[in-house]
């Protein structure tokens, strides 16, 4: 989301581990320059290429790999690091104007808002595994949230898995590590689609909160501006206590770290929440009203 603001002006891309897919843009404008070389990474050799061929190749698991390119670096290691810092220059200010977009008007919770006090509350308890799932509730979870280990930051898109993924993604992700929580963030519609498993993650005492964009819109890419069905007056956290977890509805600011901290304090007894935040329809993120503008998605 941020450091990709680098990518355009970069030379060579170096592709770990992703397809050149939805996500990517697949490969081309305004996300890759079209004279840019790609080396593109990868343990199955079928998900190399695809849209754009890449100019080299290596079929081979990423963390071998970058070990292998490293040991064969033979030049400084700063020798790159003019562009490294303007790069990193770059996304900071990527940062600084979802910042900015979350500290936005609203009537009523502002979804940037929500994510990224989730995203703070939950590094202050430690973190765990973090899920974004959604139209335009991805693009605010995946601008907030921090991965800090392999598979500890999951979002729904083209390259994992499609809307109303999350719960299932988090069910699995509270079984790996049932030591740690799992935050679920997703929208009204996507959580829709599984919402039911509520009652699964509840009956094995799963670490997971979900917390759910209530803005009565359903929304995605080609949608932005006006949304499809809406879903108005639904109460989430109310399916969260019928289906055997907690659940919890915030409508102010103020109400939410508290409502957080509380369910984190319950996913370590083995006990789910459902935190229903009540958010303004009308916001939508500006990358999406991007893409729909350029009608890339």
């Amino acid at each position: 989301m941020h450091g990709g603001a680098a990518i355009p002006s970069a030379d060579v891309i170096l592709l770990l581990g992703s397809r050149l897919n939805a996500n990517l843009m697949y490969g081309g404008p305004p996300l890759f320059a079209t004279d840019q070389q790609v080396i593109q990474v990868d343990i199955s050799a079928e998900h190399l290429g695809g849209p754009r061929t890449a100019d080299l190749a290596l079929v081979g698991d990423v963390g071998a790999t970058l070990s292998a390119l490293s040991q064969a670096w033979a030049h400084p290691a700063d020798r790159w690091l003019k562009w490294s810092s303007q790069a990193l220059a770059t996304a900071q200010a990527s940062r600084e104007l979802w910042e900015r977009e979350a500290d936005g008007p609203s009537a009523g919770l502002h979804p940037g808002w929500v994510a990224r006090e989730a995203a703070r509350v939950f590094e202050e308890a430690g973190g765990g595994t973090w899920v974004s799932d959604g139209g335009d509730s991805v693009i605010w979870g995946i601008a907030f949230s921090r991965a800090h280990r392999p598979g500890s930051n999951m979002l729904v898109g083209s390259a994992m898995g499609t809307l109303g993924v999350g719960l299932p993604f988090a069910t699995a992700a509270a079984l790996a590590h049932p030591e740690q929580p799992v935050c679920l963030f997703t929208g009204d519609g996507a959580f829709g689609f599984s919402a039911q498993e509520m009652h699964t993650v509840a009956r094995h005492h799963l670490p997971v909160i979900v917390i759910v964009i209530n803005n009565g819109v359903w929304r995605g890419a080609g949608h932005a501006s006006n949304g499809g069905g809406a879903a108005v007056g639904v109460d989430y956290s109310m399916l969260g206590r019928a289906l055997g977890g907690r659940g919890e509805q915030v409508r102010d600011n103020h109400e939410f770290a508290p409502a957080l901290r509380r369910a984190l304090a319950a996913a370590k007894a083995g006990q789910p929440t459902v935190i229903d935040a009540v958010s303004d329809p009308k916001v939508v993120s500006s990358l999406m009203r991007s893409l729909d503008q350029l009608s890339l998605m």
